[in-house]
């Protein structure tokens, strides 16, 4: 983890059929990647960091990917500026939340949840673990967000193998 790091921001990039969820910090005054997640998506189905995916009943409209990313990535930068760092699986969450994204554009989410496929490191989970996690976390947006776009060349965290990994 990076010490002393503050004023978290999330952006988002997208870069062929790719996007990017990307944290920036500031430290020793300088601004800093912090975390860059890649979320790959192929026709119906989506790949986060290579740890979670989904397949959905539909195309998945990258433009919804995007938006729920910048939701995602603003709900996280303000729990890291509050101090609140212990936020663990968060590719899980990405998969669970663009997940909800999809199926509330689509309308009846119950049933839209209910057909799709979410994969995560412990395997296979349900519809009802989606819902659960935003009863677990009272905070956690419901809606998606306009995206604010990374200006400039994709960053280096965002390129490397692991994409998820921390800079240093």
């Amino acid at each position: 983890m990076t010490a002393r790091c503050t004023d978290f921001e999330a952006t988002v990039a997208k870069s062929g059929d790719a996007a990017y969820l990307i944290l920036t910090c500031t430290s020793n005054s300088k601004k800093k990647v912090y975390k860059c997640f890649e979320v790959v998506v192929s026709g119906d189905s989506l790949s986060v960091g290579g740890v979670a995916s989904l397949t959905f009943i539909d195309k998945i409209d990258m433009d919804i990917v995007l938006k729920s990313l910048q939701a995602f990535g603003n709900w996280l930068a303000k729990r890291l500026n509050e101090g609140r760092s212990r936020v663990g699986y968060i590719e899980e969450m990405i998969a669970k939340f663009v997940a909800y994204s999809l199926c509330k554009e689509r309308g009846r989410i119950v049933e839209c949840l209910k057909q799709c496929k979410l994969v995560t490191r412990k395997g296979p989970i349900g519809w009802k673990a989606v819902y659960q996690m935003f009863v677990n976390t009272k905070d956690m947006p419901k809606q998606v967000e306009e995206p604010k776009f990374w200006a400039g060349e994709l960053p280096e965290e965002c390129t490397r193998s692991s994409s998820s990994a921390s800079s240093s």
